[in-house]
Formats: structure tokens, sequence, C-alpha cells
């Protein structure tokens, strides 16, 4: 697999491992809360995969709400992944390959690996990370912040 461009604020999580100028300068969005879209809502696995992750993502500054069309593209190709999967456990190894299920299935997988780089969740991208969630100060913390 080709190695993909990363976000800035991926490389900065990674201690910029390339050593290469990053861009100060590109565009900062608003921290907008990102809200899955319609699509990811009708659809219970992307929703689940959603809510378990954008929490995290949303405090390491890598889910905006510029970035919900994105992210929900890698929601809905995990949910592809897992209804083909499903889908082949109630046939035999040859039925599944003679329907296309094993090629569907290859493809959703590889898919889901490429959208999931762009978030940093590979073992390969993740390993680099070094950070720790934002922490809301309470108490008389909030104040002095």
């Amino acid at each position: 697999m080709p190695n993909h461009k990363k976000s800035t604020a991926l490389k900065m999580l990674q201690g910029n491992p390339g050593h290469r100028p990053l861009n100060l300068d590109e565009p900062e969005f608003q921290e907008s809360e990102a809200h899955p879209p319609e699509d990811v809502q009708q659809d219970a696995f992307a929703l689940q995969e959603w809510q378990r992750r954008a929490p995290e993502l949303t405090d390491l500054g890598l889910l905006r709400g510029q970035y919900a069309t994105e992210f929900a593209e890698y929601c809905l190709q995990h949910s592809l992944v897992k209804r083909l999967r499903s889908a082949m456990s109630k046939l035999n190894i040859e039925e599944a390959i003679a329907k296309g299920f094993l090629k569907h299935l290859q493809g959703a997988i590889l898919q889901r690996l490429r959208l999931a780089q762009k978030f940093g969740f590979t073992p390969a991208d993740a390993s680099g990370v070094k950070a720790t969630p934002k922490q809301n100060p309470t108490g008389a913390k909030r104040f002095l912040s």
C-alpha cells in the first residue's frame, strides 16, 4: 500500500517522524463537533463505529465538523465489512467464492484500511502517536487555564 499524505495534526501527534517541515499555515477550522450524517445514523453498524471512535478523535484534534464526511465514509465502509462477513458466515467457502463475497470483502477491507490510515487507526500509524487527550479542568482549575 502506498504511503498517503498525513494531516499535520497526525504528524504532530507522531512527533514528525519524517522531520520534514510542517505546514503551520494550513487552514485551521473551528473546533466544531462532528455529527454523524444521516446515512451513518440510518446504519446501525456505522453509527456504532462513529460513537466508539469519534470522541477520541475529537479529543486528539483529528475529527472536526469539516472532516465528518471523510469519517462517515470510514464508518460506512466498516459497516460494509461487517455485513459482508455476516453474509459469508452463512455459506461455505466455495459458495462464498462463487457468489463473489470473498472478492467484495477483500476490496472492502482494503478500502477501510485506506480510510483508517487517514485518521491514524492502523498499527503503523498509531505506533508513533504521542498524545494525551485534552483535559477538561474542574473546580478552580477551569478559571486558571
